[in-house]
């Protein structure tokens, strides 16, 4: 087998895979604040520490 498997190489390519996530998909709402042309607020960005804490 030859190429990049389907699925994408390594965690950057199988991430940033089309469709994979939604958040990467243009069309999703989340797209903006991963892509960095809106920013996530501080509060936002806090919570999601606690979170993953």
């Amino acid at each position: 087998m030859t190429g990049e498997p389907w699925w994408g190489e390594g965690y950057a390519g199988l991430c940033e895979k089309p469709y994979q996530f939604s958040c990467r998909n243009k069309n999703d709402p989340n797209f903006a604040y991963l892509s960095g042309t809106m920013l996530i607020s501080f509060r936002e960005f806090a919570q999601a520490l606690i979170a993953a804490g």
